[in-house]
């Protein structure tokens, strides 16, 4: 039996075929099944579509896990955007890639699979799928937190700037408040 390999699709349909036509070209004998959200990523038109089409909303959760645990891939391929790490898809994804029992898991941002590869006939090569999914983890846990870390140390530093906005206020008032320096309306330059 060949290796099978379930790709997820959280991108658009082009990004998607094109994932699909690289796992195609680096695993020839594989069969392939996509997990799709929606008919509108099916594409049977290229040579190199997958074997079969899941479509996530005909299963409830348990049932899709179900389906997916008897399958048992041999990799699990989650295709989603760079953006996705605060959407509530991609934590979706992620606790379906651990819950789906597969063997290896690639992560891959805008559907590129990059130089990632799990070694044909060796996928005890492969980093620990723990490893692939903490990173997995690690990113989004990253991109979900940095806005508002920023945003506090942002406002962080602003705090620190109140005493010299009130030492600088308070240079300024202090003298007119005592008569000292030029009084309004009289003018320091005499006439000739």
């Amino acid at each position: 039996m060949g290796l099978s390999i379930l790709a997820v699709a959280l991108v658009p349909r082009a990004l998607f075929a094109r994932m699909l036509d690289d796992l195609r070209a680096r695993y020839p004998g594989a069969r392939l099944t996509a997990l799709i959200g929606s008919e509108e990523l099916r594409d049977d038109s290229s040579g190199t579509a997958p074997d079969e089409y899941l479509l996530w909303r005909s299963f409830g959760t348990r049932a899709l896990i179900e389906e997916l645990r008897r399958r048992r891939p041999d990799l699990l391929v989650v295709a989603h955007g760079r953006d996705y790490y605060t959407k509530a898809t991609y934590w979706k994804a992620l606790a379906l890639a651990l819950a789906s029992g597969a063997r290896g898991k690639l992560f891959c941002p805008d559907a590129e699979l990059g130089k990632q590869s799990v070694p044909r006939g060796n996928l005890s090569a492969l980093l620990g799928s723990s490893g692939a999914v903490a990173s997995a983890v690690g990113r989004g846990i990253a991109k979900l937190l940095a806005p508002p870390l920023i945003s506090l140390y942002v406002g962080a530093a602003g705090l620190l700037l109140i005493p010299v906005l009130v030492a600088i206020a308070l240079a300024d008032l202090v003298p007119s408040l005592a008569g000292v320096g030029a009084q309004p309306g009289r003018s320091r330059v005499r006439p000739r």
